[in-house]
């Protein structure tokens, strides 16, 4: 599970392209944000909690990206019809 969830009506996937609020420093520490950046691309999948958490990015493997790639990202997804 998520440490936050997206708006009702928004589509996690589509919206959040690894960007966390910044809520998530104040409610679980400092630098929480920065260790979960660098957290989530090591997840392979090999025990249940990781597999349960790529499942729920709809994900064999998450992969850094800046938001500077955000166009890119959305526009190949939208090939793939991964998001409408």
């Amino acid at each position: 599970m998520l440490p936050w969830s997206a708006p009702r009506g928004v589509d996690p996937a589509a919206d959040s392209l690894g960007r966390s609020p910044p809520e998530l420093d104040e409610r679980f520490g400092d630098r929480f944000t920065e260790d979960l950046r660098r957290a989530l691309p090591d997840l392979d999948g090999f025990d249940e909690e990781e597999a349960a958490l790529l499942e729920e990015y709809g994900a064999e493997a998450i992969v850094p990206a800046e938001l500077a790639d955000h166009e890119r990202i959305e526009e190949i997804a939208r090939e793939l019809t991964l998001i409408r």
